[in-house]
């Protein structure tokens, strides 16, 4: 049992990486970790929210056997449970409501169960399957006293009061925003300091369904000191004696935060979904570069394949960057050309075809070539196969429909082109893999002679500012063109946006990194109106 010295309980934050609805592999990793906790003297070990059914379980969560089989795994968890206390999150069946809950296991017996109070819609959809929890409440192991609660309880409860409790243990699946950690350090840094008490939040980590779980968890003490940091983006025990000095992981710079994300992301996305080799084309251009270079870092090289699909309309300068960047990166870059195909089709549809100027459905239809062949071979062999397209160009609608958006997950979906080329920047200071040429390289799709983006789009500049502006900070169209971006460019930019809804809807999903990510955050009807101007 617990230490009967105030403040002295040794605290292992087990920060794990769990699989959706794998009931018994992650009740195999949460007795793991108590054994290691046990090694290690510690009195009480928190796991994350949802440890034994995984996060995002969705419908999952109404059906019965499900809820069940959590439940008997708790159970069965408790019985490993001796001479510590575990602090395990699972999903709790009370008559016909079911609760977002946190299990206090003590001497192999659950002595404690606290509700989660504030449900979270968001992504997480949680009131559709939770009822909500009713209040905080202190309880005591020992002689320490202690409030079992979830991270976002605390975010969204700031006036809580804890009744004088030694140790306010928080079960988190807060996930992953780019600059969202130092926001949430200061909330329970400042909630520990004006409660006068020790905070500890266990944080998930992982990508479930393109939704990245940071980890980062903290240990505050009553000063609001932060004594304890983990690692982001990686499993992590943390032992935490608030007596003692702790290990305080240093925070990462924004790009590297954002390129580790995306890393994770692609990693469990392939792992989980029981991928083991990703594929996709090489045009030569910054996307696909970028793409490539987080698959070989997530993945390995061997498990990375790469194809180049030219044209008629492919430059000398994308083959080169091309080849640059696949011996940089030690892959292989097999070559199909798309011409005779083209030409195939093109004589297929002249009988009706006739007497038209070719138009951009020539020009999409070598993009739907190319990922017609993309597909096949992803079918043939087992890969995943990757989409190479931005959210600037999602957020325009420039993209093929059923070609460049053809595959099962838009990695850099979420990411603006200005951001792209800030990620390629950042990966070349740790080695020079993406060649300067891609990098410096005017953008463009080469579905036609002398094409660039620019011929068709903004500059990339003014386009992210403008959705961002538009969707994340929620600015009218007169607003927006106060800051000093023309009218008919604002106008046009926010027609391109709403006329392509139909697309986006038909995306593969993507790793969420911003607080506006199309179709998760932003949900529009795709038969609609208004646009405003």
């Amino acid at each position: 049992m617990l230490k009967n010295k105030k403040y002295l309980a040794k605290i292992g934050i087990c920060q794990i990486n769990l699989n959706t609805g794998d009931i018994e592999g992650n009740s195999r990793k949460i007795t793991e970790y108590i054994k290691r906790c046990q090694e290690e003297n510690c009195d009480i070990v928190v796991f994350p929210e949802l440890s034994i059914t995984g996060p995002l379980a969705k419908d999952l969560f109404l059906n019965g056997d499900f809820l069940r089989d959590n439940i008997s795994a708790l159970k069965s968890i408790a019985q490993h449970c001796s001479n510590i206390v575990a602090i395990v999150g699972f999903a709790n069946k009370v008559g016909d409501k079911t609760f977002n809950s946190a299990a206090v296991i003590s001497n192999k017996k659950i002595v404690h169960v606290s509700n989660k109070i504030c449900l979270q819609d968001y992504i997480f959809g949680e009131k559709k399957y939770f009822s909500n929890g009713d209040k905080l409440k202190k309880i005591r192991l020992g002689r320490v006293s202690v409030v079992v609660t979830f991270a976002n309880d605390l975010i969204n409860l700031p006036n809580a009061t804890f009744d004088h409790a030694d140790y306010v243990l928080a079960l988190g699946a807060l996930p992953f925003i780019s600059g969202n950690q130092k926001n949430r350090e200061k909330i329970f840094s400042l909630l520990s300091k004006t409660q006068k008490t020790n905070i500890v939040l266990t944080n998930l980590v992982g990508g479930f369904d393109g939704i990245i779980f940071d980890g980062a968890s903290i240990a505050c003490d009553e000063t609001g000191k932060i004594v304890s940091r983990a690692k982001q983006f990686e499993e992590n025990l943390s032992l935490v004696d608030f007596s003692s000095q702790n290990k305080i992981q240093h925070k990462i710079e924004k790009y590297e935060e954002i390129y580790k994300a995306l890393c994770l992301g692609l990693k469990d996305y392939v792992t989980k979904n029981n991928f083991s080799k990703v594929a996709l084309g090489l045009s030569g251009g910054i996307d696909s570069a970028l793409v490539a270079a987080i698959a070989v870092d997530s993945l390995g090289k061997d498990n990375v394949k790469c194809f180049s699909l030219p044209s008629k309309y492919t430059s000398k300068i994308s083959k080169i960057g091309a080849e640059k960047l696949a011996k940089n990166l030690g892959i292989d870059l097999i070559e199909i050309k798309i011409n005779p195909i083209f030409e195939s089709y093109l004589k297929a549809l002249k009988f009706l075809f006739k007497g038209l100027k070719q138009n951009i459905a020539e020009e999409n239809l070598q993009a739907r070539i190319r990922g017609t062949l993309l597909m096949t071979i992803s079918n043939k062999f087992g890969y995943l196969l990757l989409a190479t397209g931005n959210k600037s160009e999602s957020s325009a609608g420039y993209a093929t429909l059923y070609g460049d958006t053809a595959g099962g997950l838009a990695l850099i979906g979420d990411i603006p082109k200005t951001i792209v080329y800030k990620l390629a920047e950042y990966r070349n200071t740790i080695s020079d893999v993406i060649p300067k040429l891609i990098i410096k390289r005017a953008p463009t799709a080469e579905l036609k002679k002398n094409q660039k983006d620019q011929d068709t789009l903004p500059k990339y500049e003014i386009l992210d500012k403008i959705i961002s502006d538009y969707f994340q900070y929620k600015k009218s169209p007169s607003e927006i063109i106060k800051s000093g971006i023309p009218k008919s460019i604002v106008n046009s930019s926010i027609k391109m946006f709403h006329s392509s809804q139909f697309k986006r809807a038909q995306c593969p999903p993507v790793i969420k990194i911003f607080d506006y990510t199309f179709g998760l955050d932003l949900q529009l009807p795709i038969t609609n109106k208004y646009i405003p101007s």
